[in-house]
């Protein structure tokens, strides 16, 4: 942008201007028409430490840095011919030698005629400032290489976590595969168990209980034959013992395999179950059913038994309650089972802390089973408040 400077009465007062430039700060100058300076203030003799008429014999340039030189006297040159402000940077002599950045700037000035007069010019030490901001600039280039370096750190700690997260998604999907194919080897051991417990309880029933039978009913012939004597005595504690076996027999045959769960169905063979609890000194059994239950499998079917089985175990072992209570009934595609007592309870929340003769196992080998056939798990229980559990299978 131009600006020019009307200093019109410079040659009226030009002791007064003088007098406003030496109290000036910055270093002043001005120059006539021919580009050459006339005056110099006292800010500038001071810097160079030279006397007005030293500085007005010497060209301007003379003070400035060789390797700044002529881009100065080329910008000098066209703003003057080009009556145009000027502004630059550039090395300028002090009186020590030492060469010092100055900001340079300068603006023409006319006359009261309207007539060119020259230039009135500035220069500001700005060497304090361009160290510093080149400190600054180094402070930055130092930050931004700091900054790459962490970067680059954190990119490889970020790749290396992210390898580790994805072998850790590996190793996490490995075991839930092995464990998918555990609860499957478990399921298809749970049914080979139970064709062989069938398999030992048909015959236990058809051979085993049928001699038994037979040979109840020969020593009661023989009892009846000897009436009387040390032979009769004998032969009726063999029948007594034969009964017991016969009894055992029976037991151990339910035990294996109900006959009824194959033959009646789940829900007959839960009632059966709970008449044995309570014969067992068990709690009074009470059970409940929607009648709903249908079309179970085979595998799902004896692991609810079994499930049944265990808990209800469990309850004349350790519940001490007056009550148990069954309820089987349909929920959407689901079979819904709950087992409660009004025992003493315990705290669930310890379920899986300890495993060992007196707890622990049973529950957790009633979750896994439950896991087996796609089904969800749940106890509630607190001391002296019972125990109740919920079991949700798919029916299919």
């Amino acid at each position: 942008m131009q600006q020019n400077l009307d200093i019109s009465s410079l040659p009226r007062e030009q002791n007064n201007l003088r007098i406003m430039a030496d109290r000036m700060p910055g270093m002043i100058w001005i120059a006539g028409m021919d580009t050459r300076c006339t005056y110099f203030n006292t800010s500038w003799l001071t810097f160079t430490e030279r006397t007005l008429e030293q500085e007005l014999a010497m060209t301007w340039t003379d003070g400035i840095h060789p390797d700044d030189r002529q881009r100065c006297l080329d910008t000098y040159l066209e703003a003057f011919h080009g009556w145009l402000s000027f502004r630059m940077e550039h090395r300028l002599r002090r009186a020590d030698g030492q060469y010092r950045w100055v900001l340079h700037s300068g603006v023409p000035w006319m006359t009261e005629d309207g007539d060119h007069g020259g230039y009135l010019g500035s220069c500001v030490d700005v060497t304090d400032l361009k160290r510093c901001k080149g400190a600054l600039q180094a402070q930055h280039e130092d930050l931004g290489h700091l900054m790459q370096a962490r970067t680059a750190s954190l990119l490889v700690t970020n790749a290396r976590l992210q390898q580790e997260m994805a072998e850790h998604k590996q190793a996490e999907h490995q075991l839930i595969e092995q464990q998918t194919q555990l609860r499957v080897l478990a399921a298809e051991v749970s049914v080979a168990e139970e064709r062989e417990r069938r398999r030992i309880a048909i015959g236990l029933h058809d051979d085993i209980g049928q001699v038994l039978a037979l040979l109840k009913l020969k020593a009661g012939e023989l009892t009846e034959s000897e009436a009387d004597g040390k032979t009769g005595q004998l032969l009726k504690d063999i029948r007594d013992l034969v009964n017991q076996a016969a009894r055992a027999t029976r037991s151990a045959t339910f035990e294996l395999s109900s006959p009824v769960l194959y033959e009646l169905g789940l829900e007959a063979a839960i009632q059966s179950q709970g008449e044995q609890h309570t014969q067992q000194n068990g709690p009074a059994f009470h059970f409940k059913t929607d009648h709903q239950v249908t079309m179970l499998i085979d595998n799902t079917r004896v692991v609810i038994f079994r499930i049944v089985q265990e808990l209800l175990r469990n309850i004349r072992k350790h519940a001490c309650a007056c009550n148990t209570t069954v309820s089987i009934c349909r929920n959407g595609e689901h079979l819904q089972l709950t087992v409660e007592d009004d025992g003493v309870g315990f705290d669930a929340s310890r379920i899986g802390h300890r495993v060992g003769p007196k707890g622990g196992f049973g529950l957790f080998s009633i979750r896994e089973q439950v896991k087996g056939i796609g089904g969800r798990f749940k106890i509630m229980s607190s001391l002296g408040c019972g125990t109740q559990v919920l079991i949700v299978v798919p029916l299919g």
